[in-house]
């Protein structure tokens, strides 16, 4: 049965009432407690009871296709590389826990509540989703101890925008209860941010869903909108019937599974940043991003030209040869740069930046005015072609002073530039 249909049953039967109205009236007895829908159990804290849901698999189970095991043995240098940060140069995944949480809202203010907190590690041979559920608003304190206590095991933390979001909440939420929250967050891998130095690039949106479909292949099936979370407890509030918000842990699990799985992703293409885990031309073209902004300009190289030679779509294409004529210049191997510029004005478009860096070239390096100047005047050619295709109407007399040059920064600016290789030739002359 689809979840849609299953909420509908549920709304005829009178068990659901969207919204939080009516709140402050006693949670109706059911035959459907938690304990009854979700497999788990209720712990017994200082504080009172807590339920706790919990699911068990293989360590080597697959989610996505990736063995979630391989987490395990990556290489903790590359976890560093992938958080831009060296703090975590020896983090141990077995150490750590992958965090997830649902919560009444998307606020950080006190009426926000965290209602369920996932957490996934490895123990002994198996992968644990273990779930720490609010069951009632009332029994906050006892969630907050049970999952501090939880939470004291581990050295590190992996979330998911956990360090605008899930993690700040959590903190709210203890010091509202008068505690003084004990988060591993000095050691933080926030895979939201390092999945977008990946796969903006390839991935109309970074969100965890698109990254599940665009990276893991992964679709879930029957999963409940996240905008109907916080509606659905609400109702679970008020009726007490824990089929209402079965489908959340559900929910909430694969978040975890896939963040798990999606950090295995993550940290192959930076450890191999030449080989298949990153063979999509986009792909290429951010890891040697990545690899540049570490100053590993080797590397860098030679994804830039994996990137140019995969034949990516024409905007990654150019950004790519931005890049690498850049980096060539930078390194001082002006002929490879000259190389990567000479083909793209070669290339149909309208952009002129490889003619404005060829004639900086044949300026400023091999003083060969004629050539700077052919250069400058091609690309007031294709400047006033995009002109004319854009109805502005100039023409490539445009190229030589006869006709007004559009009303743009860069006409003038190669226009000026052109005049001034004029001056420097009769000069010479």
């Amino acid at each position: 049965m689809q979840l849609k249909d299953k909420l509908g049953e549920l709304v005829q039967a009178g068990l659901i009432k969207v919204g939080p109205a009516d709140l402050r009236e006693a949670p109706r007895r059911s035959a459907h407690g938690i304990d009854s829908v979700v497999p788990g159990r209720v712990l017994t804290t200082a504080h009172g009871p807590v339920f706790v849901g919990e699911d068990r698999r293989p360590a080597d189970a697959a989610h996505g296709g990736v063995p979630l095991a391989e987490a395990l043995s990556l290489d903790r240098r590359h976890l560093a590389t992938l958080a831009l940060d060296d703090g975590l140069g020896d983090l141990d995944l077995s150490r750590a826990v992958f965090i997830d949480t649902e919560t009444t809202g998307l606020g950080l203010g006190t009426g926000t509540y965290v209602f369920l907190v996932g957490l996934g590690f490895f123990e002994g041979g198996d992968y644990v989703t273990r779930q720490y559920f609010l069951r009632d608003l009332d029994e906050e304190p006892a969630f907050l101890t049970a999952l501090q206590a939880d939470l004291d095991r581990f050295e590190a933390i992996v979330t998911f925008n956990g360090k605008a979001f899930d993690l700040p909440l959590l903190e709210n939420r203890f010091v509202l209860s008068r505690r003084r929250p004990r988060l591993p967050d000095d050691r933080h891998l926030d895979l939201r941010h390092a999945a977008a130095r990946l796969w903006r690039e390839r991935l109309t949106s970074c969100s965890l869903s698109s990254l599940e479909s665009g990276i893991l292949g992964f679709a879930r099936e029957g999963d409940v909108p996240g905008e109907l979370i916080p509606l659905l407890y609400f109702d679970y509030l008020h009726s007490g019937d824990a089929r209402i918000i079965e489908p959340v842990f559900t929910h909430n699990r694969a978040d975890i599974l896939s963040l798990t799985a999606l950090t295995v992703k993550a940290v192959a293409v930076v450890a191999d940043p030449l080989g298949d885990a990153a063979s999509d031309p986009a792909d290429r073209f951010s890891v040697a991003r990545l690899l540049e902004r570490l100053n590993r300009l080797e590397d860098s190289l030679a994804c830039y030209e994996l990137a140019l030679a995969a034949g990516p779509a024409p905007t990654t294409r150019e950004k790519a040869a931005r890049h690498l004529a850049r980096l060539y210049k930078r390194v001082g191997r002006f002929e490879q740069a000259v190389g990567v510029w000479r083909r793209l004005v070669q290339e149909p478009g309208w952009t002129v930046h490889a003619h404005v860096e060829l004639a900086k070239y044949y300026e400023h390096r091999t003083r060969d005015y004629d050539q700077a100047i052919a250069v400058v005047q091609a690309a007031l050619d294709r400047l006033a072609t995009g002109a004319a295709l854009a109805g502005i109407g100039a023409h490539s007399p445009l190229a030589h002073g006869l006709v007004d040059p559009p009303d743009d920064s860069e006409s003038r600016e190669l226009l000026h530039r052109l005049t001034r290789l004029r001056a420097k030739k009769a000069r010479r002359a």
